[in-house]
């Protein structure tokens, strides 16, 4: 099975974008397709994101090549019902990671885990998740 692919896309005006004199804002929904949890978390491709007008990271240059990745990012779930996936953003690799219970019998406490290392289910890959993500500006 092949791994999961995220889809980011932008919500649109006046919710999508906000820009600042050195930031820009982007607000929108990331869906994830059927597939294998990887081991290191959800990759997100923001350069396939055509709203986005930023910069790769400082040591990526010239800005025509590199990964474009944000500076900062909140990440979570919107379902109603709420699905109880606390949705992470990996400011290093730029991945998104899933946390649940480790049990049914710490259903409501905690501790979480990781989900990893197997296909997700329905309940997660049907997950409402909505993001805040700020770059750097061109």
């Amino acid at each position: 099975m092949a791994d999961v692919v995220a889809t980011i896309s932008v919500f649109s005006f006046p919710r999508g974008i906000t820009n600042t004199q050195r930031t820009e804002e982007v607000r929108g929904r990331i869906t994830l397709s059927q597939g294998h949890y990887p081991v290191a978390g959800i990759p997100l491709n923001w350069n396939l994101v055509p709203e986005i007008s930023s910069i790769p990271l400082g040591a990526q240059t010239p800005s025509s090549s590199g990964n474009v990745q944000p500076i900062d990012m909140d990440i979570k779930s919107v379902a109603n019902p709420p699905s109880g996936i606390v949705w992470l953003w990996d400011n290093v690799l730029g991945n998104l990671h899933a946390y649940i219970t480790a049990d049914a019998a710490s259903a409501n406490s905690g501790p979480l885990i990781e989900f990893g290392g197997a296909a997700i289910p329905q309940w997660m890959f049907g997950d409402n998740i909505q993001f805040t993500a700020v770059f750097a500006r061109e």
